[in-house]
């Protein structure tokens, strides 16, 4: 190669790696950093009544409003809002700090943050006075950091934390803007476990109404079943586990209604909370969607509409067996006198009380554990007759003589067996593990 050939490459050289010096060097104005200026935000999280997102000179995205101290998406049917996540975004915009990056209108443009084109945050009091406004610039510099001034300021400042994804905005902001919807509570509803004396769940079968739970509070621990005919005892402790859950679980989405019935006119399963001072909250499971097993679900008094998961609704659809006591037969070996076990032909009595039997007195302690599955209703309770050839005969000390029937298994599926107290017409399931506990290899025990 000819020398000016080599010069002419070396001078080419020389200036892609100036080119590439000077690239790492120079910063956008957007991200260098101008002489230090405080950023103070400061304001009284308790006099917010109000909080308005908007978008350019005058769209309003998202308008909410704090009313009795609880918030609501005024924008969006009135809904009620997540009050945590309300309350957590109000404590991170007050709580942001920044770094100034420019202090010229002429670069408004350059962060994206002019009044054509930022976001807008504004926070007032229950008067409708303003405790402060700031813009977003639609420009993000990172995903996790904002272009941020307050709207009376042309300081711009760059400020860490992702306050779009706190506004429900997940995408670009110059694409896509934040719903109502984001702010909506997904919780089904909200009451006070503490103030709720009643519960009552209705299955619809056949297109008639079967009331499977019913039950009412007589004092703070104290519950009582409605029906007469329930064979056991309810556990208050497990009533209030069940409504506390009740009371956090969440739906999937939520959604306008516009007109649409869902399936409440003819719900599969309702769901009423009778609280102190004569109210009541109802909760509504209508139509399932086939191919996600989804359900829509209404709350009285609440205008959107839920989608809830299949095991919530699993959940929800209980009878008065799911606050049984434990030990429900009450079994204390030391003060049973006699018990009979009858397993067809066969028939085995035991006196633990009388003879000190350790095989008798672990025969009882093992039924301890004995649950019941579910109640059965709308013909499976004919799957067990009194008295019926396999049944538990109990004679506790002082006590009127105790008798378990136990019938036909219901189904080799779900391997349950229907069950009954003798002289009480409620049926229930017993599983198959507690069937064999009380009637397999008898000849043990002899």
């Amino acid at each position: 190669m000819k020398p000016k050939h080599l010069l002419i490459l070396a001078v080419i050289l020389g200036l892609l790696v100036l080119g590439v010096v000077a690239k790492q060097f120079y910063k956008p104005r957007e991200i260098v950093t101008e002489e230090y200026a405080p950023l103070d935000l400061s304001f009284d999280t308790g006099r917010v009544a109000r909080l308005e997102i908007g978008k350019g000179k005058g769209e309003k995205l998202v308008e909410l409003s704090k009313t009795d101290g609880r918030w609501r998406v005024t924008g969006f049917l009135n809904a009620r809002a997540d009050q945590d996540k309300t309350e957590r975004f109000l404590k991170m915009v007050r709580g942001v700090k920044g770094e100034l990056r420019g202090k010229d209108k002429s670069l408004f443009t350059d962060f994206g943050i002019s009044e054509e084109q930022a976001y807008s945050i504004l926070l007032s009091d229950d008067q409708g006075v303003a405790l402060l406004k700031v813009l977003l610039g639609e420009k993000k510099p990172t995903y996790d950091s904002v272009f941020l001034r307050k709207a009376d300021s042309e300081m711009v400042y760059y400020v860490d934390g992702n306050l779009f994804a706190q506004m429900g905005l997940f995408e670009d902001p110059a694409k896509e803007k934040p719903k109502g919807d984001y702010w909506a509570s997904l919780n089904f509803a909200d009451f006070d476990v503490d103030q709720v004396d009643r519960l009552d769940v209705i299955r619809s079968v056949k297109g008639k109404e079967l009331v499977a739970a019913g039950i009412a509070r007589e004092s703070d621990k104290q519950w009582k079943y409605l029906r007469p005919d329930v064979p056991f005892a309810p556990d208050g402790e497990k009533i209030r586990q069940f409504l506390s859950s009740l009371k956090t679980w969440k739906a999937k989405n939520a959604l306008d209604p516009a007109g649409k019935d869902f399936g409440f006119s003819d719900p599969d399963l309702q769901v009423k909370l009778g609280l102190a001072g004569g109210g009541e909250i109802v909760l509504t499971l209508g139509d399932v969607e086939e191919a996600t097993q989804e359900h829509y679900a209404r709350v009285s008094g609440e205008p959107l509409i839920f989608i809830i998961p299949d095991f919530n609704f699993k959940n929800m659809n209980i009878d008065d067996s799911q606050f049984f006591v434990d030990n429900p037969l009450e079994l204390l070996p030391e003060k049973t006198e006699k018990v009979v076990i009858r397993a067809d032909k066969k028939k085995v009595s035991l006196s633990p009380k009388k003879k000190k039997d350790n095989l008798a007195a672990g025969y009882l302690n093992d039924l301890k554990a004995f649950t019941v599955a579910r109640l059965l209703f709308d013909g499976e309770e004919k799957k067990v007759q009194s008295p019926a050839r396999f049944s538990l005969e109990i004679q506790k000390e002082g006590a009127p003589l105790q008798v378990l029937d136990v019938g036909e298994m219901i189904s080799a599926e779900k391997k349950e067996y229907a069950a009954k107290m003798r002289h009480s017409p409620q049926a229930f399931a017993i599983s198959e593990p507690i069937y064999k506990q009380i009637f397999d290899n008898l000849d043990r025990l002899k």
